[in-house]
């Protein structure tokens, strides 16, 4: 399944020298910062998170290079740390409110929901304002009015799917059931209901029109059917969002003083959904056929673990498979569309060798009960930069322009609220 994506590029492009990016990281050296890291995370309840996030991208970007100049990572813990806080109090609200005032649950979702988009954009400008090459950094045009914009879609969809579900939660019938089965818990905590308990439950029913199971317990009322109409919009507007919303990152982005450019328009993004859903349904049918053969043949010899061990073995390589494949279709989409002055990115990852990475990484991480996980991370890095390049002229042209033209407009002012949220 070749799913490059690749555009066609032409006769000058080629013609131009073609960069790829190296790799040098080694799970061993990796292996040490990461044990570190995992052990003081947990001594200290996890404010050494943010610290461990810190060394984790420096030794990733310092080992990541393009003609032999590595990237770097200049964050300050602390800031990480504030944005952190801002999120777990952000939640905190939100779940306070959830528990506390669940009349007004549905009014907190809403404003989480539309402090979201600037929050991403906040995190965005962080995680590029704090990426350098050659001591140049990168940027994020913090454009919130055109996040807004482009996030109003989801943001209402999901609230008209959500608000009528927590209306209907909240709903007098919904309650009227739930307080019924905790009465009935209650009473049954003795193992027998009395008289007087059992004319209680029946005024209960009879005062709030509730349906009994055959258990006895009350019958929650399902939600309405429309209300699921937002959620099938959703679905459908997915891809032109996805679109909206990468175009929105490359477009924001800078390198020095020149922004990127992103290609790929709405079409690409259905076509690319399009496929993996016909992957995953060929699959699935590939799937099905195999159990309804392999439980046909055991049957008669009694061994059905056979077929739950068959079954979820092909269900977790499957799994993997259709992972990678939209992970790889998704990346090339995206890097081969994108570009920056005389720049031209290029990604060229293949769905067999991510795949293979995947299904060989999952193994020996759960082998080694997850201690293999810093050379499960270094492979996966090393295949995804290692099969990513630019095209150019000349790059050493390019930065060298990009610092006269920093130079000349002086240094950076430092942005206000400066901290990664982590979105």
């Amino acid at each position: 399944m070749d799913v490059t994506a690749t555009e066609d590029i032409s006769s000058d492009v080629v013609e131009r020298k073609r960069v790829g990016i190296e790799f040098s990281g080694t799970g061993k050296e990796f292996f040490k910062i990461w044990i570190v890291n995992i052990f003081l995370s947990i001594i200290t309840f996890g404010v050494y998170s943010a610290w461990a996030k810190v060394r984790t991208n420096q030794y990733f970007y310092s080992n990541t290079s393009l003609l032999g100049s590595s990237f770097q990572y200049l964050a300050e813990p602390m800031n990480i740390l504030k944005g952190r806080m801002v999120a777990v109090a952000l939640l905190v609200a939100y779940s306070s409110v959830q528990k506390l005032f669940p009349q007004y649950g549905y009014i907190a979702f809403v404003l989480l929901m539309l402090a979201i988009p600037g929050l991403i954009v906040l995190s965005l400008s962080f995680r590029l304002r704090n990426t350098a090459y050659r001591n140049i950094t990168f940027h994020f045009q913090r454009d919130f009015k055109k996040a807004y914009v482009i996030f109003a879609l989801p943001v209402l969809l999901v609230s008209l799917f959500m608000v009528p579900l927590m209306l209907h939660e909240n709903s007098p019938e919904v309650q009227n059931a739930y307080q019924y089965n905790d009465m009935l818990e209650e009473f049954l905590e003795d193992d027998e209901i009395s008289f007087d308990e059992e004319v209680e439950l029946t005024e209960f029913i009879d005062m709030n029109s509730l349906t009994i199971d055959d258990s006895g317990y009350a019958v929650t009322p399902p939600p309405p059917v429309w209300a699921f109409i937002p959620y099938l919009f959703l679905i459908l507007l997915f891809p032109l969002w996805d679109q909206m919303f990468s175009a929105f990152k490359l477009r924001q982005s800078q390198f020095g003083t020149s922004n990127f450019t992103f290609g790929a328009g709405v079409w690409d993004f259905y076509k690319m959904y399009l496929l993996a859903t016909g992957v995953i349904i060929g699959l699935g049918i590939f799937l099905a056929t195999v159990v309804v053969f392999i439980k046909q043949t055991i049957d008669s010899l009694g061994m059905n673990f056979v077929l739950i061990a068959v079954t979820t073995l092909l269900t977790f390589v499957i799994y993997m498979l259709v992972y990678a494949y939209f992970s790889v279709y998704k990346q090339n989409l995206i890097v081969n569309n994108s570009s920056i002055d005389e720049v031209t990115l290029v990604s060229s990852l293949e769905v067999a060798g991510l795949w293979w990475i995947y299904m060989s990484n999952t193994v020996l991480i759960a082998c080694t009960l997850g201690l293999a996980t810093p050379w499960a991370k270094i492979r996966a890095a090393k295949y995804r930069l290692e099969n990513t390049a630019i095209i150019t002229d000349s790059l050493n042209n390019f930065v060298a322009k990009q610092e006269k033209e920093r130079r000349a407009l002086g240094e950076e002012v430092g942005e206000a609220f400066d901290v990664d949220i982590g979105f």
